[in-house]
């Protein structure tokens, strides 16, 4: 079972790659403002150092905050566009290690991640 791991809610960016609970890679970068532009060429450089196929994915891990504001948000949009387009279930957890052991029971219950924010967005207002 290969399961894909995305953390992009610190400065410091994360995509992994487990099959079942051993990690066989990831790749670590700062993206800074360029998060939107390199998360999938990031995936897509690990899935082809693994020899792994996109298709062959069969779960994402992604977390879902609370952390940067947009890194939360393109990293849960990321894991659930991915799920959807390979019909396989996405899960949010911000421990990875510790999903894989539970995974079996977690698998039935997978629902679209939903951002975790750690405040109220301050939008500001016309007057």
């Amino acid at each position: 079972m290969n399961i894909l791991h995305i953390d992009t809610t610190k400065e410091t960016s994360v995509v992994q790659i487990f099959n079942s609970n051993k990690l066989l890679s990831e790749n670590t970068w700062v993206a800074g403002r360029n998060l939107g532009s390199e998360l999938l060429p990031k995936i897509d450089e690990l899935l082809s150092k693994e020899k792994i196929k996109l298709d062959e994915i069969n779960i994402i891990i992604v977390n879902p905050g609370p952390g940067s504001f947009t890194g939360s948000r393109i990293g849960v949009v990321t894991a659930n566009t991915l799920a959807w387009s390979l019909d396989i279930p996405v899960i949010a957890s911000v421990n990875p290690q510790k999903e894989l052991v539970q995974l079996p029971s977690r698998l039935k219950y997978c629902k679209p991640v939903t951002v975790i924010y750690d405040r109220p967005a301050s939008v500001t207002v016309r007057r």
